[in-house]
């Protein structure tokens, strides 16, 4: 059974109180706008078509809720429409930038482009479990990378949107680790802006992963960390350098997939504009993509057993998935109900299986929905 802890993450991140789903809407457009900082009162400030009297009650806010208003809201803080309207329990949208950096860095570029001056700019930062990253070690060390953008000022407080790759990045996968790499030197030598590992609880990570959770308390604070990402892309020699064996193989990745040229902080893009909603000359919303593994592409291949294994992992989650408060959660509780001398054999550790149950399920999830 879920832990109460939990139970507790989802009912503040995820669930709303008990009612129809029309009211819903309203709900959770209230909660979105709360989640990113701003208060009820200040809805106005960045949606004038909502009045302050029109948010006295969930019936006034849904009298004046039109489709304009929803779609609006969803483009200003880069959320799931579906989402917003009660359809869907993922507040973002998959984004993926594993092996298609030019997603990344097109984000990252507009992003950089677009600061003012008394900006702080940091806008790549990355959750993780822990900053201890060690790439000889086979345990699950899962990454989350975060694009961070200022869309607006509200006097002292500025309003941010996220770009979250649910990619499932694992710091053990050799590629992932060296792509990662390469992204924060990339971040670093071009743009003189550092990449802090923020660390939050491993169910936390995981509701982030999912799309169900909206960062906002996690990205703003320690951003000065000890170790930072591109820590573990520096030369040997530097005092700060971390596993510095890798080095050459970050610049050979660098170099071969030519990410000097993806990166831009010249775009012309516009600036903030004061006590408002960012007015961009493109649109930056998630660009929603697929993208395998080829690394567990091809082990589905040589082992049939342990693609079998998955495969039933995702009818299993489809069917039981509702007695879960995580894909985490259930994976772990399917590989436990293994034969102990032949399935669990087809994995190095019950982290390892988990793992790979969820990047299968994560593959199919996102196959269903570019099919739809």
């Amino acid at each position: 059974m879920p832990s109460a802890y939990i139970k507790k993450l989802l009912l503040n991140f995820i669930g709303e109180s008990k009612s129809n789903s029309v009211n819903i809407v309203a709900q959770r457009f209230i909660k979105v706008f709360k989640d990113h900082g701003v208060n009820p009162a200040q809805i106005p400030r960045l949606m004038p078509e909502i009045k302050l009297n029109d948010l006295q009650t969930e019936a006034s806010l849904l009298a004046v809720l039109t489709p304009e208003i929803l779609n609006n809201t969803s483009k200003f803080f880069g959320i799931s429409l579906k989402w917003l309207e009660g359809a869907s329990d993922q507040i973002y949208e998959n984004l993926a930038c594993y092996q298609r950096l030019e997603i990344f860095f097109e984000l990252f570029s507009a992003i950089q482009a677009g600061k003012n001056d008394d900006e702080m700019g940091i806008p790549f930062r990355i959750l993780t479990v822990s900053k201890k990253l060690d790439g000889s070690s086979n345990k699950y060390q899962p990454l989350i990378p975060v694009l961070v953008e200022r869309i607006a000022q509200l006097g002292d407080e500025s309003i941010y949107r996220y770009y979250i790759f649910n990619d499932g990045f694992d710091w053990w996968h050799a590629p992932a680790r060296i792509q990662l790499k390469a992204m924060a030197r990339i971040v670093f030598t071009h743009a003189s802006t550092v990449s802090p590992l923020l660390v939050v609880k491993p169910e936390e990570l995981e509701l982030i992963l999912e799309g169900k959770m909206i960062p906002r308390k996690f990205l703003h604070s320690g951003l000065v960390s000890n170790p930072s990402l591109e820590d573990f892309a520096m030369p040997a020699g530097s005092p700060i350098a971390r596993e510095v064996d890798e080095f050459p193989e970050v610049l050979k990745y660098i170099e071969f997939n030519q990410l000097e040229n993806l990166i831009s902080v010249t775009n012309p893009y516009s600036v903030l504009s004061d006590n408002a909603i960012v007015n961009t000359q493109v649109d930056l919303q998630p660009i929603i993509v697929t993208v395998t593994n080829n690394a567990s592409k091809a082990a589905k291949a040589r082992h049939a057993q342990k693609n079998s294994i998955k495969d039933r992992f995702i009818l299993f989650y489809q069917a039981e998935s509702a007695k879960f408060s995580t894909m985490k959660a259930a994976a772990e509780n399917f590989f436990d109900s293994l034969d102990e001398k032949t399935e669990k054999l087809q994995f190095d550790s019950k982290d390892a299986a988990v793992r790979t149950l969820l990047d299968a399920l994560r593959d199919f999830r996102k196959s269903e929905n570019l099919s739809k």
